[in-house]
């Protein structure tokens, strides 16, 4: 008896996992509480991707205190955290309104197959019925992550460190599902070199789809039993390369910020040295 009930457990765990593979950009705001408390760690990936790259950061930065980053515990879930940077990468997929307001969006729009909010998932925005071309896209999502950190340096002055991190956490966001090879076809070394960028809820021949369930939005190696059932213990070998890339491309923003609060150099100029490694959008032009 005991047995049968521990393979019950197993197969309804293993259900649970695999229905969680759906990709961050490819659920109803009504799903989260399903989709976020089962424990099945396939989903809970911006959290860990965040959790490395404010390791990463705090390295470069020295372990200061002032520039640096609340550590992220491992086994976090962003719908029960108070860290910053997590609940604000966690809102970008499931908004508060004050979410919603900072892009014109009302309670009743839908906040993942809006037309015209498809960048902020980083995937192509559907103008008028059309799709976006590769270079507007790309403008677009820099441009998100842009006002998403221009946003978070005006708590700085008041001191307001919580919702200066809760919008880092957001651009992270923004970054991190740029790496998801549903959502944007990369290449080259770390992938930092843009392909194209893929659709949702809309089909066009010739450009890359990312499907209501899609396993390449999955985090965690799927050949290791350890990655995928021991969610509070994944280390950085049980992340997907494409993963990795989104972890250090984190960092990587993250330690350009960091240094800012030292230099005092532009925000603007430390967003577009980033985002020229991280999106290239010039190299994008030549793409359709």
């Amino acid at each position: 008896m005991l047995a049968r009930a521990r393979l019950v457990g197993w197969v309804g765990f293993i259900f649970l996992s695999t229905i969680a593979i759906a990709g961050c950009g490819g659920h109803r705001d009504e799903d989260s509480h399903l989709l976020w408390h089962t424990g099945a760690g396939t989903l809970r990936g911006h959290e860990d991707i965040t959790r490395f790259a404010v390791d990463i950061a705090n390295q470069r930065l020295g372990g200061r205190d002032d520039i640096g980053y609340e550590p992220v515990p491992s086994g976090v879930h962003g719908p029960i955290s108070f860290h910053p940077l997590i609940k604000g990468n966690f809102e970008s997929d499931f908004p508060t309104a004050e979410m919603r307001q900072a892009y014109g969006a009302t309670p009743e729009t839908d906040w993942h197959n809006d037309g015209a909010l498809q960048h902020v998932h980083a995937l192509r925005n559907r103008p008028a019925g059309g799709i976006a071309t590769n270079l507007e896209t790309c403008q677009s999502v820099g441009g998100a992550i842009g006002q998403a950190l221009n946003r978070a340096a005006t708590y700085l002055p008041n001191g307001d460190r919580y919702h200066y991190h809760y919008w880092i956490g957001h651009a992270l966001h923004i970054l991190q599902d740029s790496y998801s090879p549903a959502h944007v076809l990369r290449a080259g070394v770390e992938g930092q070199i843009v392909d194209g960028f893929c659709t949702y809820g809309v089909r066009t021949k010739g450009i890359c789809y990312h499907h209501e369930v899609d396993p390449r939005d999955r985090v965690w190696r799927a050949d290791s039993l350890r990655c995928t059932f021991d969610s509070d213990q994944r280390d950085w070998d049980c992340l997907v390369p494409a993963a990795q890339y989104a972890a250090v491309a984190s960092a990587d923003l993250l330690t350009e910020l960091g240094q800012r609060l030292v230099t005092s150099e532009p925000l603007e100029s430390v967003v577009s040295r980033v985002l020229m490694r991280r999106l290239n959008c010039e190299e994008v032009r030549t793409k359709n």
